[in-house]
């Protein structure tokens, strides 16, 4: 009986590990850069509890490829704090809930404003500061899409706390 295993040259062992070996750098380095990047935001804003998002490929995008993408950021604010940015639980869409932490909410940039006519108002001034503060990391992530899968990897739900970065699977359409 013959042994049916292709063996591998060298050169293709030394390529594999050389992946994983990237791999295992571009998590724990991703993940402590991504740290560095919100702990300006989590200094300034010592009421905000954490930031979240979703990153995953579709399955299905009607009939065009399917590519990885960073969704956009929400940030989690204890429902005791919501009062110093004028804000209250009922404004925030209902899938901004979590269901394992009912004492806290949480808002996209949409839901931290209204309109008035055409124009923006917000409740505080620190609420307008908040506002800004999360679009800049939306639009910091969306630059930062290959370090954020090499990171935490594609379908799950990223949650930054000031101290950990907790990952979760995330299911989808």
């Amino acid at each position: 009986m013959s042994n049916n295993t292709l063996t591998l040259p060298q050169e293709i062992q030394d390529v594999l590990a050389l992946k994983e070996e990237y791999r295992a750098k571009l998590e724990k380095l991703g993940s402590e850069a991504v740290g560095k990047v919100l702990a300006p935001f989590f200094e300034k804003f010592f009421e905000v509890k954490s930031v979240r998002w979703t990153q995953y490929t579709p399955y299905f995008n009607d009939g065009d490829s399917c590519e990885f993408s960073v969704h956009e950021a929400t940030i989690g604010i204890p429902n005791d704090k919501l009062d110093l940015f004028g804000l209250k639980a009922d404004d925030a869409e209902e899938y901004e809930q979590d269901d394992n932490d009912s004492e806290t909410t949480y808002y996209s940039d949409y839901n931290l404003h209204r309109y008035e006519g055409r124009t923006k108002k917000y409740s505080t001034p620190r609420a307008e500061e908040l506002h800004d503060a999360l679009v800049q990391i939306n639009s910091t992530f969306s630059q930062l899409e290959d370090v954020l899968q090499g990171a935490f990897g594609d379908h799950v739900v990223v949650t930054a706390f000031r101290d950990k970065i907790d990952v979760e699977e995330h299911s989808h359409d």
